[in-house]
């Protein structure tokens, strides 16, 4: 990052403003860039985390070759997505009812 220097006049401060959202700009479209890798590169990363932490899942395992096959990927996707929905919705009702039951105990 540039160090600041003083601006003197009218015209140094509108250059300071371009120099700042070519910056600006060029720093979104890095974010932007990396964020697109993150996306592409995040199965790969978990699939290694898990492969790290249980060492048992190593390659040449009928699970690796099980879930290596489009069509049992898609349908786990759509069971953990099932699943992910089913726990938010458990953990939102047992919120509500602690809640509700101290607010039972508060007015009584």
């Amino acid at each position: 990052m540039p160090q600041p220097t003083s601006i003197r006049n009218l015209s140094e401060l509108n250059e300071a403003i371009h120099q700042l959202k070519q910056q600006k700009k060029e720093m979104e479209s890095t974010i932007a860039f990396k964020w697109e890798i993150l996306q592409e590169q995040y199965p790969v990363l978990i699939k290694n985390t898990i492969f790290k932490k249980y060492p048992i899942l190593k390659k040449g395992n009928i699970l690796i070759t099980l879930l290596g096959i489009p069509a049992i990927q898609q349908n786990v996707e759509k069971w953990l997505l099932k699943a992910g929905t089913k726990a938010e919705n458990l953990v939102d009702k047992w919120i509500d009812y602690l809640l509700n039951k101290k607010e039972s105990n508060t007015s009584v």
